[in-house]
């Protein structure tokens, strides 16, 4: 019989629940006043407690560009590498998503996502 995963976790001084990654989301949001009607590109991960089903915790990051420059002795000046990078953004929630409670991971999305359209100003449930 296999033990449960929480027994990995023994003799950690772990200060939260453990989550486990259920769901990823990923899309591109416009949003009004941006210059040249830039688009951002929004991911939202959901996680789940693994000792309370109803507990969840959410990570929201922007997916940015950015040149990257190795600083390697020896590298060429002009050797660069375009990046996609995951910018955290949870500050964008003015709720606390590191822990929360939700009957599922669907109203888990639907407060998460509510907090977002509040932030940035979108009107709507």
């Amino acid at each position: 019989m296999a033990e449960p995963i929480e027994r990995a976790f023994d003799g950690l001084a772990l200060s939260s629940d453990v989550f486990e990654l259920i769901k990823t989301f990923e899309f591109d949001l416009a949003i009004a006043g941006l210059p040249d009607a830039e688009e951002l590109s929004i991911r939202v991960r959901l996680f789940r407690s693994l000792t309370n089903p109803k507990r969840y915790r959410c990570r929201l990051s922007r997916l940015e560009f950015w040149a990257l420059r190795p600083t390697f002795q020896g590298t060429p000046e002009d050797d660069r590498s375009d990046e996609e990078l995951d910018s955290g953004w949870d500050h964008m929630l003015a709720g606390h998503f590191d822990s929360f409670e939700a009957a599922d991971w669907q109203q888990a999305l639907a407060l998460v996502t509510q907090e977002l359209r509040q932030s940035i100003g979108v009107e709507g449930s």
